[in-house]
């Protein structure tokens, strides 16, 4: 007891090797030398506190060598001392350290056990992301058919966790495979792994796995199903995984019929969930999609909670999608925003733009860029292609150069969109001059450039000029 006490509830030796981080192998060694060959002999336990310490700050470089270290004195490196040092290598995101340790494990004829793995899966599957996010999944996976080949015991942390890697690698398939292969053995199915099962949906890549966003919204709303059916505890995580699935894929009304379950399973709604149903509604675009979009916008004052930018802004892309000229809700959704004084960015505005733009109001849209520069908002080179696209739909040639010369006195760089509609804008008398000037000064000329300016000589007869763009 005394003794122990001594060597450890002081915390000196372990401040002194925090110390020693980026020392070589040898000065750590030399310091923890003395508890070596006295208390740690003795008592393991303490070699396990220590190690301990050193997970709970993230210092795995240090866990290693202190595992070195025994290993030189002659001390017993047991399971639990190892288990410590990869978990330190977890906390800390270092997997291919982790890797090491499970080498060295096999090595020292340490045999490897359920916690050995699942923090090396953990470790794996959340930093080799930070290097290849399409390969992040491989290496949990690799580790995960280890554990089978050697019998190890898989559970529900170290197939959540596999699953985890596939849903930020986006690997939907693999990650239900793993949901399959988690209940045939007996591993309980919990709420963790059908959540990133469900996000992995969401967020899957479809050149690779074959199967668009239209079939996958689904599999999520099937493994919510079967969590129903299952027992399985259902959280905001889960349904806003499910949600997120039928927003990407447009499914604004099983987005809905989502916000509505959540309130049946009592679980929090959030105003996250609202807004990814009201994007969905803006991803569905025709049918009443906007009209649920403001519904939802009322809904979340009766849900008693705060409607933010996302929400605003994702109410006014399904009226500016909307092809039922919803278009005046936009800007009524504007003006909510700024007397409840929710932020109002320059996605915002330039959305509300684009839909009096499809409306053929480019009266209006020229009126909300004056409303961007008074709200000291920092317009963007899409704010003034907007406006510019809004003109040119009308003919507004003059109102359109008017805003090309405005681009260049906001020092914003024009792109390609900038210049080819202002050149459809040039088909209104004696414009096509213009649209030749334009032509000529524009750089990154396309196919729509010319295309542009073709269509404006034809318009006024003059055919030779036509066909010298045309050659």
């Amino acid at each position: 007891g005394g003794d122990r006490d001594a060597a450890w509830d002081d915390k000196v030796g372990l401040r002194r090797l925090q110390a020693l981080e980026d020392s070589k192998f040898s000065l750590v060694h030399d310091a923890l030398r003395p508890l070596l060959q006295s208390h740690w002999l003795h008592d393991p336990k303490l070699a396990t506190h220590c190690l301990g310490g050193l997970a709970k700050a993230q210092r795995w470089r240090l866990a290693g060598a202190v595992l070195q270290a025994m290993k030189a004195e002659g001390l017993e490196v047991n399971i639990f001392h190892c288990n410590v040092a990869v978990n330190a290598c977890e906390r800390g995101g270092a997997w291919a350290a982790s890797l090491a340790l499970l080498a060295q494990m096999a090595a020292c004829q340490v045999e490897l056990d359920t916690v050995s793995y699942s923090s090396a899966i953990k470790s794996s599957g959340v930093s080799d992301q930070k290097l290849n996010v399409g390969s992040s999944w491989r290496l949990p996976l690799s580790l995960l058919g280890a554990m089978a080949k050697a019998r190890v015991g898989r559970n529900e942390i170290t197939f959540g966790a596999a699953i985890t890697a596939c849903e930020r690698s986006g690997r939907w398939r693999k990650a239900l495979s793993l949901l399959l292969t988690m209940a045939q053995e007996g591993a309980e199915v919990d709420t963790v792994a059908c959540s990133a099962a469900a996000s992995a949906c969401a967020a899957g890549e479809d050149e690779e796995e074959g199967l668009g966003d239209a079939s996958r919204w689904g599999l999520a709303l099937q493994v919510l199903r079967q969590m129903s059916l299952q027992g399985i505890e259902r959280n905001v995580v889960t349904f806003g995984a499910a949600a997120s699935a039928c927003e990407k894929a447009g499914q604004w009304q099983a987005a809905l019929s989502l916000l509505r379950s959540v309130a049946v399973a009592q679980v929090q709604q959030s105003t996250i969930a609202f807004n990814t149903a009201v994007s969905a509604c803006a991803s569905g675009g025709g049918g009443g999609a906007w009209a649920s979009a403001m519904g939802l916008l009322a809904c979340l004052g009766r849900a008693r909670l705060e409607a933010d930018t996302v929400t605003f802004s994702a109410a006014i892309s399904a009226c500016a999608c909307s092809k039922q000229a919803a278009w005046p809700m936009s800007l009524q959704v504007l003006e909510q925003m700024a007397s409840k004084g929710v932020a109002r960015n320059i996605v915002t505005f330039n959305t509300a733009a684009s839909a009096c733009g499809e409306a053929q109001r480019w009266d209006l849209a020229l009126l909300l860029l004056q409303t961007v520069a008074a709200s000291k908002v920092q317009r963007d080179v899409t704010t003034f292609n907007t406006a510019i696209i809004a003109c040119a739909r009308q003919l507004q040639w003059q109102s359109a150069m008017d805003m090309l010369r405005e681009v260049s006195s906001a020092g914003i760089l024009r792109d390609t969109i900038t210049c080819n509609s202002a050149v459809s804008a040039c088909d209104y008398k004696q414009s096509w001059q213009s649209a030749l000037h334009l032509l000529g000064g524009m750089a990154g000329k396309n196919t729509i450039s010319y295309n542009a300016a073709i269509s404006v000589l034809e318009k006024h007869q003059h055919w030779s000029l036509a066909l010298q763009l045309l050659t």
